[in-house]
C-alpha cells in the first residue's frame, strides 16, 4: 500500500512514508521548528519512496496524548492532504502507538510521556490490552496505582525520566525501562492497515487532538468562559 505516517506528540517527530515494500522514514528531534520542519519533511519522504500525495491510499498519526503545539501541527498537515485529495486518515493515541509492540510482554507494560510540570501522561497494559485509561498524574499518585507485586516496564521516550521518578517515590517498585528506540510510524502503519483489513472507518471530518489536560490557555480562561 501507498501511505504516509507521521508522529508529532513529542519534541522528536517521526515522519515516513511507504510505497509497498519501500519505506523512507525520517527522525527530527528539533525541539520548537517543528512548524518550518514538517511540511518539507512530508515532501522529503514522498518524494524518496516516488509518490505524491494524491497518490496515497491512506495516512495515519497520533492524536494525543503529547505536545499541544505538535498534535495540532501534524493534524492540520494531514487534513490539508485529505481534502485536497480525499485521502482517509486513521488516528491513534500516542500511548497505545508506543505500546504497540510490547504485545509479547510478560511485564506489564507502562507507556508514558513526560507532561511536565512533574507530571506524566501514561496507561497500563497487560498483553496488548488496556488495563487503564490513560491519566496524567504525578509519580507519588501514579505508584498508588500500580500493583506492588507486579513488574513493570516504562517504554516510551521519556521512559528512563519516569523510571527515576517512580524510584524516588517508592524505591522498592519493580520497574526498569526499556531501551527499545520504537519507530513509532512503524506502528502506525501496521495499526492503520489493520484497522483497512477490519473496515473500520477513518477519522472525521470533525475529529481532532485528544487530550488529557487542558492548554495553558485554556487554563487561564476565566472559569464563566469556558
Amino acid at each position: 500500500m501507498k501511505a504516509l505516517a507521521i508522529d508529532t506528540a513529542v519534541s522528536c517527530i517521526y515522519i515516513a512514508a511507504k510505497c509497498d515494500e519501500n519505506t523512507v522514514t525520517l527522525r527530527l528531534d528539533i525541539g520548537m521548528k517543528q512548524a518550518e520542519k514538517l511540511l518539507p519533511a512530508i515532501d522529503y519522504v514522498l518524494n524518496q519512496v516516488g509518490l505524491s500525495a494524491k497518490e496515497l491510499d491512506y495516512m495515519a498519526l497520533t492524536v494525543g496524548p503529547g505536545s499541544f503545539t505538535g498534535l495540532r501541527l501534524g493534524m492540520s498537515a494531514l487534513k490539508a492532504i485529505h481534502l485536497a485529495y480525499n485521502i482517509p486518515v486513521y488516528a491513534f493515541s500516542t500511548l497505545d502507538v508506543y505500546a504497540y509492540d510490547f504485545s509479547d510482554s510478560r511485564d506489564k507494560i507502562i507507556s508514558v510521556i513526560d507532561a511536565k510540570k512533574d507530571r506524566f501522561y501514561a496507561c497500563v497494559y497487560a498483553q496488548g490490552v488496556r488495563v487503564s485509561e490513560p491519566f496524567d498524574e504525578e509519580p507519588s499518585d501514579i505508584a498508588k496505582r500500580l500493583e506492588s507485586a507486579e513488574s513493570y516496564v516504562a517504554i516510551g521516550a521519556d521512559s528512563a525520566l519516569f523510571v527515576e521518578k517512580m524510584h524516588e517515590v517508592s524505591p522498592n517498585m519493580q520497574i526498569r525501562a526499556d531501551k527499545k528506540n520504537v519507530v513509532t510510524t512503524d506502528a502506525l502503519f501496521l495499526m492503520a492497515e489493520e484497522k483497512i483489513s477490519k473496515k473500520e472507518p477513518p477519522l472525521q471530518d470533525y475529529g481532532g487532538p485528544f487530550y488529557i489536560r487542558k492548554s495553558e490557555a485554556e487554563e487561564k480562561l476565566p472559569k464563566n468562559a469556558q
